[in-house]
């Protein structure tokens, strides 16, 4: 039984690894096939390889993530949390277009923005009261801090970066792209399908590079940072 559990937990520890370079090279081809529509001037497989591109990059950054799991837990934690919530931030605008008439699209793109304002407010005010003690105690057990009321915890666990990566930097792109991607003529010959897998793999991308680097969850980070490297000194 232990010797199964010990290759379970050998496959886990290097499935993102291989993950990421079996994503990698689909990556490559998919680079390569994507020159040489350019190159033949054949725009279905351009627009194949850019739907392929769009789908693999926010893979590959996900993966990313599981590797960081070795860091410390709040990654983990976040990570999985914060990944469904932009994923589906991303996946709702373009969705909802394509199952509207364009002649509505005015309207729809209005009460979008006015929608997405309330939404962000909404999921800030949950994000805050629902996950604001689970977030502190992962800050500062990633930290090494025993006291779960240190000022220091508790001001970076009271931030609203998950709420504004979904709604500003992956929903608003999202929309943006989907938009853009039915207006264009050059894409008008493309499946709905593929519309939506090109502005969610894209807008997924910005969000979670968005997510990591906002200013509140780079403080998070320093600050854990520091606060091991300072309880490793002598």
């Amino acid at each position: 039984m232990a010797k199964g559990a010990s290759i379970i937990t050998r496959i886990m520890k290097y499935l993102p690894d291989v993950t990421i370079g079996i994503l990698v090279a689909c990556l490559l081809f998919a680079l390569v096939g994507l020159v040489m529509s350019i190159v033949q001037g054949y725009r279905p497989l351009f627009f194949n390889t850019i739907t392929l591109i769009s789908l693999i990059l926010p893979g590959i950054a996900f993966f990313l993530w599981l590797k960081s799991i070795r860091r410390s837990p709040l990654t983990r934690i976040q990570n999985g949390v914060a990944g469904s919530i932009l994923a589906i931030a991303a996946w709702i605008p373009p969705l909802i277009l394509t199952n509207v008439p364009e002649a509505d699209w005015p309207i729809v793109l209005s009460l979008g923005g006015i929608a997405g304002v309330l939404v962000y407010l909404l999921l800030a005010n949950m994000h805050r009261r629902l996950f604001h003690a689970k977030l502190a105690r992962n800050i500062a057990l990633s930290a090494g801090i025993d006291d779960l009321d240190d000022p220091e915890v508790q001001r970076l666990a009271k931030n609203d970066t998950l709420p504004h990566a979904a709604v500003f930097c992956t929903g608003g792109p999202s929309l943006a792209l989907t938009t853009v991607l039915f207006e264009w003529t050059s894409t008008s010959s493309l499946s709905d399908v593929a519309l939506v897998s090109i502005a969610w793999g894209i807008s997924l991308t910005i969000g979670l590079i968005a997510y990591n680097f906002l200013p509140a969850q780079r403080d998070i980070y320093d600050f854990i940072t520091e606060s091991q490297i300072a309880r490793k000194r002598p």
